[in-house]
């Protein structure tokens, strides 16, 4: 079996097989990818829905979009700290 390795600006190697044995990575992963989905279909029925004012409509529509999109970038950035970590652990 071959392993694919990914050499960084720092010189660290990483094999993306042990990334995938990383629950704890895997699942901030996941939550960073869900929190997007929910932010963006949260969006769609604020802007379908007749609850706000129009001149607010679109004031929590943005607000959303960003949240959410920020959110993800945090999530998703911890799992591949976490991802690095671990192989930074697994190469010593």
């Amino acid at each position: 079996m071959e392993v694919n390795y990914v050499t960084f600006a720092n010189g660290l190697k990483s094999n993306y097989s042990s990334t995938q044995k990383n629950p704890v990575g895997n699942t901030l992963k996941f939550i960073g990818i869900f929190l997007l989905v929910v932010g963006l279909i949260s969006a769609l029925v604020t802007g379908n829905s007749d609850n706000f004012p129009r001149e607010l409509k679109s004031t929590v529509i943005i607000f959303t979009l960003i949240s959410s999109v920020i959110q993800c970038a945090l999530f998703y950035g911890f799992s591949e700290v976490i991802f690095l970590l671990t192989d930074i652990k697994n190469q010593k």
